[in-house]
């Protein structure tokens, strides 16, 4: 995976910037088999850290599990990924950092039933400084998935703009219709990565099953 000046630039005016990792479709193909495979072994031995957001009678439709590294459920396909695109790396380089350090790891795997997350921060006290920042977020697709939306940084309570927002989501209800004009809504594509500030407001949105990694790292 390589990290340019266009994707540093693109972080550094959005608070987010999408990568593409490199990979060849039999790569994306395989790791994406390796993925399904990791699943499929946590289910099938009862895996005790996953989570449930939304269950349905006909299903416990499982949204994500925890600590998919766990040697419990890892697979080798899954171990190669990450060698192969070297995410540690890549965070340095996109963000000028000396370490990285993993503080949370979770392989979204919400069955194909429509699902929309509240309007959220992951980091509530963040002061809108891409500069300094000193956590990044990293959603990672092997598969197609559509509708994820952040809340774009001049509609964000750091803007001076007029009609920016004045509220945090924790200290004031935001609409569950907000105006396209405020929020860049991104596509995940096979292959791509997605690294954001946690700071800034987004919602997870799907119309499909979910099989998308994400992670939290910390330059401390």
């Amino acid at each position: 995976m390589k990290i340019t000046s266009k994707h540093r630039n693109e972080f550094l005016k959005n608070g987010w910037a999408q990568v593409d990792m490199g990979l060849s479709n039999e790569q994306i193909n395989n790791f994406r088999d390796g993925v399904e495979k990791l699943k499929e072994r946590a289910f099938s031995i009862n895996y005790p850290l996953t989570i449930c957001y939304y269950p349905h009678i006909s299903s416990r439709n499982i949204a994500g599990v925890e600590a998919p590294f766990n040697k419990l459920i890892i697979n080798e396909s899954v171990n190669c990924l990450f060698k192969t695109i070297n995410l540690g790396k890549a965070i340095k380089e996109l963000l000028n950092w000396e370490s990285v350090h993993l503080t949370l790891a979770r392989l979204f795997t919400m069955q194909d039933y429509k699902y929309r997350s509240h309007w959220h921060r992951d980091n509530s006290n963040w002061n809108g400084d891409l500069l300094n920042i000193e956590e990044i977020q990293v959603a990672l697709y092997l598969k197609e998935q559509n509708g994820f939306r952040i809340i774009k940084l001049d509609k964000d309570i750091w803007s001076e703009n007029n009609d920016s927002l004045s509220h945090s989501p924790k200290s004031s209800y935001i609409p569950l219709t907000i105006n396209e004009e405020f929020y860049d809504e991104i596509k995940g594509y096979p292959g791509s990565i997605i690294f954001f500030a946690p700071g800034l407001i987004h919602q997870g949105n799907s119309n499909t099953e979910r099989l998308d990694f994400h992670f939290r790292f910390s330059r401390f």
